[in-house]
């Protein structure tokens, strides 16, 4: 078979058994690690070399090869055993040979003797002569007698000297003798009679039969006789004789050792080779008896494998739940398989739904929650899901939502699941009751330092371990949505609402206010010379005076009530059923509280520190709630004018007067961005891992014409209101292009409204700037802008990128929709530079570090470096490095200044390098 195998099967075969050689000899030394991989070599080569693929063909081989290996080692075994008793055998059966054949020929000789000594009665009657006998009788060849021991008379054909040769074995005292020719077996017959000694030549060829190779049993083994002459032998040959009294030639018998060892192999291989056809037509025959039943469950499980592969997991495994066989076991642990994946993939599939369909708007909180548990309850069968939410602070349930099958909820589970609320519960604990209704598992998690959920669920039976991780998972998203939702709505510094959280809540307000004529009041509070605090004493300073102010002012209203901050050292009030007089007592309340308080700074600085309130009530000022701010705003610009510390109200005329101010200081901004007062000012942007300034970020800054120096945050709010945004960015980018090529080789960062971007005059600008410039500047696209429009993001993305410039994303976090949507943006920047509320206050709540840390999981995954802003303390430059930013940008690394040099200065003498 192999000369017809392919080269590559040759081939294939040889480095398979030389490897199956490898491994055995592995295995001999006891190394169990090639144990089985002899296995898989040895299917290999059946299947690849030897063309043998079906379970049944394997079988067949598999048994018939081991009843030939078996045969084969019968057969050496029983040559080795049995060729000692062969020969023995056949040194018998040639001794029994011989004398056979002795007897034979002693028997014919007899018959000789006894017809010549009726020759010889006949001659000594006279009755005939010699002549008559040799002419007479054809076997008989010559007559004669001896006297005196010669030759005395002589009739015939026989040469006379082979007569005298014979003479010579005649003895005196033998009464007959008989030679016989060992040539051409002519028998020569000595008779005494009296004085005379007859003799008689005979023809007997007969006796050559005797002597043949083919008669016997001894024949099949080569035997040779040879009479009167010994032959040659070989060492190992076998030699048997037999002698005969009154002969002259003894009979030989020789067995040449090889024709034994031979007829023995040829014996023993014919039996062997019998067997292994038998054994082979057996096993043929039970293949193709037996195929079918043995290939039946494989088939089927081919068949149900092929089902499961396709993602049909109800799969009939009816036949082997019966079966005890192995197939039987296989049948029924791929059952047990199949429903695990189904519970596997029903789980993650709910899992998926839950975790894909998200929120974009706090808004959608109560509904997502609602989906989450209707979710959870078809999943697991539960009869019942409550979730809670729980303010650690103020140790209040603040949002419940219940999902049930029942008619009516559960009470048991929502007093277990408040009980366990209201406890001192480990994080990611699972409580098991058993409860009237059926069992109850509660789970609980910590949502930052702020809130716990609770989440409880009614079933049937315990959930099992693999179960409990699946809700674990949800509720870690949803503990993560509420980590967003919580940094979306919640001021980071305060802890108040922020000014999403107010615009929700007012609208939500004014619907109730215009649909059932409630009252509506609204205060802004305002922090008196507070740019002061920040100059003269530090950001530092100015956060602890803004959460002490805060802190004040939750305490000085109802319960009902709502204190907001509003943006910078602004404060908003939402006073539901309250008019305008009242909310008048709660503005005093709030004055009063603050200056009665001392603010410390350090531990021998104290400050005064004083606030200014506007009011506007619905439906006193206004029968339009949403112009509210605006009158509070109005109200709020007269109490700073009137003197500070204090509350104001305003009628109709003083709002419209002051609205006109409003406008003066419009057109006052815009005549300093046409005498060139905007100027640039560049803040380094410090390289962590390299320790030296990558770049700067140019900032707007205005110079009024007593030489006051105004920062962007004062006049960007009011450009932006009045559509001055594209008039500030040409006239920063017009006086700052120039520094761009300089020998520095920095990189520049520049912001960039994309309102601005989509205009001719800013795209010159940009156009004008040599292209081999374009790849060190860095274009800052604020987050609330780029996801507030997503399409128009990406095209002016896409047409800056085409130009050559590269894009940051500005303020990262600072909206909710910031992980939700990055993906849609993540590989078109090149860098993102996170929100400073979350590097201030990282050190202080968990929940900032663990946006931070997923912000860095996204940014390394997609290779885009983060820049951390607003970094003032060491504490703060050493937490950013270790959570792995890139770059740093802040007041620890340098203020923003008008000249460069002087920053790499500053830098150097504060020990960067």
């Amino acid at each position: 078979m192999a000369h017809r195998l392919p080269v590559c099967g040759l081939r294939l075969s040889v480095l398979t058994l030389s490897r199956i050689i490898k491994i055995y000899n592995k295995v001999i030394e006891g190394d169990k690690v090639y144990v089985m991989s002899l296995i898989p070599l040895l299917n290999q080569f059946v299947e690849k070399v030897l063309k043998v693929r079906t379970y049944p063909a394997k079988v067949t081989l598999l048994f018939g090869t081991i009843a030939s290996v078996s045969l084969i080692a019968a057969f050496l075994i029983d040559v080795y055993i049995s060729m000692g008793e062969v020969e023995r055998n056949v040194k018998l059966a040639a001794n029994r040979a011989a004398k056979f054949r002795i007897q034979a020929i002693v028997s014919r000789l007899r018959e000789i003797y006894r017809k010549d000594s009726l020759l010889l009665n006949l001659l000594e009657e006279g009755k005939i002569k010699l002549s008559d006998i040799t002419s007479l009788s054809s076997t008989v060849l010559c007559a004669g007698y001896l006297k005196g021991g010669k030759v005395a008379s002589y009739e015939g054909s026989y040469p006379l000297s082979k007569v005298k040769e014979a003479v010579k074995g005649l003895k005196s005292s033998d009464p007959y003798f008989v030679y016989v020719d060992p040539n051409d077996f002519t028998v020569v017959m000595f008779i005494r009679a009296e004085d005379k000694i007859y003799y008689f030549c005979h023809e007997a060829s007969d006796l050559r039969v005797l002597l043949s190779k083919k008669l016997g049993a001894i024949a099949r083994y080569g035997a040779e006789f040879y009479f009167g002459k010994e032959p040659k032998l070989k060492e190992g040959d076998i030699l048997a004789s037999a002698p005969t009294p009154n002969l002259s030639s003894r009979i030989y018998v020789h067995v040449p050792k090889e024709r034994i060892v031979q007829a023995f192999l040829i014996e023993r291989a014919t039996l062997y080779a019998r067997l292994f056809l038998l054994i082979w037509i057996t096993y043929s025959l039970g293949y193709l008896a037996f195929s079918k039943l043995l290939m039946y469950p494989v088939r089927r499980l081919q068949t149900i494998s092929n089902k499961l592969l396709k993602g049909e997991w109800n799969v009939d495994f009816m036949e082997f739940k019966t079966a005890q066989d192995e197939f039987g076991d296989i049948g029924r642990t791929l059952e047990r398989l199949s429903k695990k994946e189904m519970e596997y993939r029903e789980r993650v599939g709910a899992v998926f739904k839950i975790v894909m369909k998200g929120i974009t708007q706090p808004e959608e909180l109560p509904e997502f929650v609602d989906f989450v548990l209707k979710t959870l309850r078809e999943t697991f069968k539960a009869k019942h899901a409550l979730f809670l939410v729980k303010e650690l602070e103020s140790n209040k349930i603040s949002f419940r939502v219940q999902s049930y099958s029942l008619d009516v909820p559960s009470s048991a589970l929502s007093e277990l699941t408040q009980e366990v609320a209201s406890k001192s519960v480990a994080d990611g604990s699972v409580i098991k009751r058993n409860l009237k209704e059926g069992c109850a598992d509660v789970f609980v998690f910590d949502a930052g330092d702020t809130h716990r959920i609770v989440l409880g669920m009614l079933l049937d039976s315990h959930l099992s371990e693999d179960d409990i991780s699946y809700v674990k998972i949800v509720l870690r998203n949803l503990v993560y949505v509420l980590s967003l939702i919580h940094i979306a709505t919640v001021d980071l510094l305060t802890s108040l609402p922020n000014r999403r959280s107010f615009e929700n809540d007012l609208s939500r307000y004014r619907s109730i206010s215009l649909r059932y004529s409630r009252p509506l009041s609204l205060l802004l509070i305002d922090i008196d010379d507070f740019k002061a605090v920040n100059d003269v004493h530090g950001h530092q300073a100015g956060d602890l005076v803004l959460k002490k102010v805060a802190a004040i002012m939750k305490k000085s209203v109802r319960e009902s009530d709502t204190v907001y901050r509003y943006g910078g050292e602004e404060f908003a009030v939402l006073l539901p059923e309250t008019g305008k007089e009242q909310a008048k007592e709660v503005a005093r309340k709030i004055l009063e509280n603050v200056r009665k308080e001392t603010f410390w700074v350090g531990n021998d600085t104290s400050l005064y520190i004083t606030v200014s309130i506007g009011i506007a009530g619905f439906p006193e000022d206004t029968v339009f709630p949403e112009q509210l701010v605006s009158i509070a705003d109005v109200s709020l610009y007269k109490a700073k004018g009137e003197g500070k510390n204090r509350f104001a109200v305003v009628d109709k005329r003083e709002y419209s007067e002051i609205y006109i101010k409003s406008f003066q200081r419009e057109k006052e901004l815009v005549k300093s961005i046409k005498e060139g007062r905007l100027v640039p000012y560049f803040q380094p942007v410090y390289d962590l891992r390299e320790n030296r300034i990558f770049g700067y970020e140019v900032l707007s800054r205005m110079i009024r014409p007593n030489g006051e120096i105004v920062s962007a945050s004062e006049f960007v709010y009011k450009a932006a209101k009045s559509n001055l945004v594209e008039e500030i960015d040409a006239a920063i980018y017009t006086r700052a292009k120039e520094l761009f090529g300089c020998e520095k080789e920095s990189n520049f960062f520049i912001n960039a409204s994309p309102n601005s971007l989509e205009k001719e005059r800013i795209m010159g600008i940009l156009e004008e700037i040599p292209p081999e410039l374009r790849g060190k500047i860095y274009i800052e696209i604020t987050e609330s802008e780029a996801f507030s429009d997503m399409e128009r993001a990406l095209s002016i993305i896409r047409n800056l990128k085409g130009l050559g410039y590269k894009i940051a994303l500005d303020d990262f976090g600072a909206g909710f929709s910031s992980m939700l949507y990055l993906k849609y943006l993540i590989g078109s920047v090149d860098l993102i530079k996170v929100d400073g509320h979350f590097i201030k206050g990282m050190h202080r709540d968990k929940n900032n570090k663990v946006f931070l840390r997923s912000i860095k999981l996204i940014s390394y995954a997609f290779k885009v470096p983060l820049l951390g802003e607003w970094v003032e303390t060491q504490e703060e430059y050493e937490l950013i490095k270790r959570l792995g930013f890139r770059f740093g940008q802040g007041y620890f690394f340098g203020e923003p200044c008008p000249d460069c040099c002087e920053l790499d200065e500053n830098l150097l003498e504060r020990g960067f390098n």
